[in-house]
C-alpha cells in the first residue's frame, strides 16, 4: 500500500488543514464568480462537487479491489449459464420444428380422404341411407379407392403451402402496409376458389385428373366460374336492372354461402382453441414440478437466468407466452444452527442520495460487493487474547429469500408445450367441423345443384338445400362415425409427435454430459 499513497489519500479523504502541494498552489488561478445551477427537480446542484464525489467513490472502490476487500459484481456470463442458454435454444428450435410438422400431419389426415367422406355424407342421398360399414362396398363399384383418397390432394397441399408462405411474407415486412393488405386480400380470394375446387374434386363434380382449375375459374360470370354468367340487362330501365340484380343474387348466393361457411369455420376454431386450452391439462399455465436438487447449486445466478428469459421473450412470435426455464433461487442453509446470523450485502455505489445524477453519470460509476461480516454472539463480553470477534466469509451472489430453498423447479420449453398445443388443435378442429357442418352442408348442396343444373345433369341424388331434408339416423351416425375416424387418426398423429418430443428431450444433466462428450 506504500506505493498507492496518493490513491489511498484521495479515497480516504484529506483534512482541510493538510498543506497543499507546491504544484497545486502554482496551478491555482483566480476564482471565478460562482453561478448556481439547478437540477430537473429544482434542487441546487454543483457539477464540480458531483465530479469530485464520483472520483472519490471510484478511487475508494479501486482501493477496495486492490486490497482484496471488495470484488466485482458482474464478472461476466458463467459457462454454466451459457450452456443453459444453448440448452433452451435447442429445445425451442426442436419444439417449433416438431410443432410445424405435427400441424401438417393433422391437416393431412383430412386431406387424404377423410374430408371427402364427410362431405359426400353431407350432400349425397345414398350416403344417408346406407350403413357406414357398407359405404366402402358401394363406393368401390363406381370409383376406386385411390381416387377417393387422392381426390383434391394436390390442390389442398398447394393451397396450404402458399397460405403459409404468403402469411409469413406479409408478417415479416413492416413497410408497404397498403400493398401487403392488397396482396393478402387477393390471396384470400384465390384461396377460396382453390378450396372450392378441391371440394368439387372430392364430390366427383369435376375430374380429379386436373391438378389446378383453369384461369377462367377465378373470373366471375365466366363459364367455369362458381358464379355462372347471367344475361346482361336489355336496357337501363328500373325493371330491367331489377331483374338483372335478382338474377345476380340468385346465381351468386351459393358461392357467398360457401365463403360465409369458411369464414365461420376459421373464426370459430380460433375461439374454440381458447376454450379448449382452458379445460385440458396444460404445462403452460400449470407447470410440471420436478424434484428439488440434491445439493445447492449456485452455478447459475439470477442474472444469467434473467438473460435467458429476456432472450426467450425476444425470440417468440407467435402466439404463446412461454417461460424458458427458471432455476431455483438459492437461500441460506437453514440447518447451520442458531448461532449463525443472517448475512447482508454491503454495496458501494456511486448513486447520489439526492437522485440528481443522470443516466450517463450513473453509468460511469463503479459498484462493488464488499465481504460481509458475520458476528457471532457470545455469552460473555470479555474476550480472551488472540480471539477474533468477527469472521470473514465470501459474500453471497444471490439475495436471500425466506423459503427460497423450498421453491419448486419449473421447466417449460416448446417441447413440454408440444402435447398441449397439438391436442388443442385436434380437439378444436373436431368441434369446429361439427358446429359448422349445417352451414357447410347447405353451401355444398347449393353449389352441387347449381353446377349440375348448369351442365344439364340431374340432381336427384343430391339432398335438398335445407339441412333437415333427408335427415335420418343412418346419415347422422355415418357423419359422426366419419368424425370419429378423423379424430382417431389425428390422435395417432398427436401420439407420434408427443413421443418424438419425449425422445429428443434432454434433462439438464443429460445436456451437460452430451456437451462434455
Amino acid at each position: 500500500m506504500g506505493m498507492l499513497e496518493p490513491l489511498t489519500s484521495l479515497a480516504l479523504g484529506r483534512s482541510p488543514y493538510d498543506p497543499l502541494d507546491p504544484d497545486e498552489i502554482e496551478g491555482q488561478t483566480e476564482p471565478l464568480p460562482h453561478e448556481q445551477h439547478y437540477g430537473p427537480n429544482g434542487r441546487p446542484v454543483n457539477p464540480t462537487t458531483r465530479r469530485m464525489n464520483r472520483d472519490i467513490v471510484r478511487a475508494h472502490n479501486e482501493v477496495m479491489h486492490v486490497i482484496g476487500v471488495a470484488e466485482a459484481e458482474n464478472p461476466g456470463p458463467l459457462p454454466e449459464a451459457e450452456s443453459a442458454r444453448r440448452h433452451w435454444e435447442y429445445e425451442l428450435a426442436m419444439g417449433n420444428q416438431l410443432l410445424r410438422y405435427g400441424q401438417l400431419g393433422i391437416e393431412a389426415v383430412g386431406i387424404f380422404g377423410v374430408h371427402g367422406l364427410r362431405q359426400r355424407i353431407l350432400i349425397y342421398r345414398r350416403y344417408s341411407q346406407i350403413p357406414f360399414w357398407q359405404l366402402y362396398q358401394q363406393t368401390k363399384r363406381k370409383t376406386s379407392l385411390s381416387q377417393d383418397l387422392f381426390a383434391g390432394v394436390p390442390t389442398s397441399l398447394l393451397t396450404n403451402y402458399l397460405d403459409g408462405f404468403i402469411g409469413d411474407l406479409c408478417m415479416s415486412n413492416d413497410k408497404w402496409e397498403l400493398a401487403r393488405q392488397c396482396v393478402y386480400q387477393f390471396w384470400n380470394y384465390l384461396r377460396l376458389h382453390l378450396e372450392l375446387w378441391a371440394v368439387m374434386q372430392r364430390l366427383n363434380l369435376v375430374s380429379s385428373a386436373s391438378l389446378l382449375p383453369s384461369p377462367s375459374f377465378f373470373i366471375p360470370f365466366s363459364k367455369d366460374s362458381p358464379i355462372p354468367p347471367i344475361s346482361a340487362p336489355g336496357d337501363f330501365s328500373l325493371p330491367s336492372l331489377s331483374r338483372w340484380m335478382t338474377g345476380f343474387l340468385i346465381t351468386s348466393t351459393p358461392f357467398f354461402v360457401w365463403a360465409m361457411a369458411r369464414s365461420l369455420s376459421v373464426d370459430w376454431i380460433v375461439q374454440l382453441r381458447l376454450f379448449v386450452s382452458q379445460h385440458i391439462p396444460s404445462t403452460i399455465c400449470d407447470a410440471r414440478k420436478r424434484a428439488p436438487p440434491s445439493s445447492l447449486c449456485t452455478c447459475i445466478p439470477d442474472s444469467a437466468i434473467q438473460d435467458v428469459e429476456n432472450q426467450q421473450d425476444a425470440t417468440n412470435v407467435a402466439e404463446i407466452a412461454q417461460t424458458a426455464f427458471a432455476e431455483p433461487i438459492q437461500g441460506a442453509n437453514t440447518n447451520s444452527g442458531p448461532t449463525v446470523s443472517t448475512r447482508r450485502l454491503s454495496i458501494l455505489s456511486t448513486r447520489n442520495d439526492d437522485g440528481s445524477m443522470n443516466d450517463e453519470e450513473e453509468a460511469e460509476g463503479v459498484s462493488a460487493t464488499l465481504i460481509s461480516f458475520d458476528v457471532e454472539p457470545t455469552e460473555s463480553t470479555e474476550f480472551p487474547p488472540g480471539l477474533w470477534s468477527a469472521e470473514l466469509r465470501p459474500s453471497q451472489t444471490t439475495e436471500v429469500r425466506p423459503g427460497a430453498s423450498h421453491q419448486p423447479v419449473y421447466h417449460q420449453t416448446m417441447l413440454t408445450h408440444l402435447p398441449f398445443l397439438l391436442g388443442t388443435s385436434v380437439l378444436s378442429n373436431a368441434l369446429g367441423r361439427i358446429l359448422v357442418a349445417p352451414y357447410e352442408a347447405t353451401a355444398l348442396r347449393m353449389l352441387a345443384r347449381q353446377f349440375r343444373l348448369q351442365h344439364g345433369l340431374g340432381v336427384d341424388d343430391i339432398l335438398g338445400v335445407s339441412i333437415l331434408n333427408g335427415l335420418t339416423w343412418t346419415g347422422t351416425i355415418n357423419f359422426f362415425l366419419s368424425e370419429l375416424i378423423h379424430l382417431t387418426l389425428s390422435g395417432e398423429i398427436w401420439a407420434m409427435f408427443t413421443s418424438a418430443s419425449q425422445f429428443v428431450y434432454q434433462s439438464d444433466q443429460e445436456w451437460r454430459e452430451a456437451e462434455s462428450n
